[in-house]
């Protein structure tokens, strides 16, 4: 396939956390103490793909304990999602298994029975560490976001055992909640110090926002995994399904999945000035402004570390995580 990707266009500022090396070494040993991550070789091929940079780049305001937390969560998300690259992708009981457990740690209020796996225990410290002292309203949402991204690894094994999904607005509508924009945006929120309110958070025009956020993400993702994916017979790809349904090439399905990206980018801009309009206090400017400078961060953020990270290189092939027990 071609490796020529070509260019995005994300019109806002770079940056990164000062404290980006220290929640690496903090996630690294986090990763092998909770035994999601085991050895010098596993250790080595995760941090090649530097998720700690991710996650710096997601929150460049955050510090300490709070970016470590969300680099922690990004090494426990993409452990999890490797789980799905093999065997257990294709077996719809040990998926729902899998789901089922991590579910119960987020969503009871009763005391659960500790996990059987390393992931679900590893979940059980994140949970609790995230959630301490958080308001109500958040780990409502967060709880929310982060049980619509689990349910979201079912349908995609599910689309694995029947084959191509039927058209691309139904990849979109799983892929949306399973990259996981919408908990990354409530960890960073969490990680900063904001608790934006509900007033805010639920309108119409913010939710927008980080609607077309998600997109972004998606398909910038899908541009660069594509090689890697076609490669591995992967299925769900934006760039793939476009070759697989309108019978074109790989460069005109990568120029139209950049053609998507640019008219939300665009829509973006002009949904952000028509919040901006409407805004009628100084303390509503205020929460608006950080919750936007919030999104925009991680829609550049996560587009400077596809650029840099060697998980999307077809001759990473070790970048993958397999946890047992």
């Amino acid at each position: 396939m071609r490796t020529e990707i070509p260019r995005i266009g994300i019109p806002y500022p770079s940056d990164i956390s000062p404290d980006a090396e220290a929640c690496r070494a903090h996630t690294l040993r986090w990763l092998s103490r909770r035994g999601l991550v085991v050895g010098p070789e596993a250790l080595r091929t995760y941090d090649e793909s530097r998720f700690d940079r991710l996650s710096a780049r997601m929150c460049p305001n955050s510090r300490g304990a709070g970016l470590d937390l969300v680099s922690d969560w990004m090494g426990w998300l993409f452990v999890f999602d490797d789980q799905f690259d093999g065997p257990m992708g294709l077996d719809l009981d040990a998926t729902r298994a899998l789901l089922d457990e991590v579910l119960s740690v987020i969503q009871s209020t009763a005391p659960q029975r500790y996990p059987s796996s390393r992931l679900g225990a590893a979940l059980v410290e994140l949970w609790g560490r995230t959630t301490s002292g958080a308001s109500a309203s958040w780990k409502a949402r967060f709880t929310q976001d982060l049980a619509g991204y689990f349910e979201a690894y079912y349908q995609e094994a599910r689309e694995r055992t029947q084959g191509w999904p039927v058209d691309i607005e139904s990849y979109l509508r799983t892929r949306r909640l399973s990259i996981g924009v919408l908990l990354s945006l409530d960890l960073c929120e969490r990680s900063e110090g904001l608790d934006v309110p509900p007033a805010v958070h639920g309108t119409e025009d913010m939710t927008t926002l980080r609607s077309l956020c998600t997109d972004v993400v998606v398909m910038v993702n899908d541009l660069y995994s594509a090689p890697k994916e076609a490669a591995s017979g992967q299925m769900h790809n934006m760039v793939l399904l476009q070759m697989h349904h309108e019978g074109c090439a790989q460069a005109a399905a990568m120029d139209r999945v950049a053609g998507e990206i640019a008219k939300r980018v665009e829509t973006f801009a002009a949904v952000e000035r028509r919040i901006r309009q409407g805004v009628q206090s100084i303390e509503t400017w205020s929460v608006i402004d950080r919750d936007i400078a919030a999104i925009k961060n991680l829609m550049q953020g996560t587009t400077d570390w596809t650029l840099e990270t060697a998980r999307y290189s077809q001759t990473a092939q070790g970048a993958r995580v397999r946890v047992t027990g």
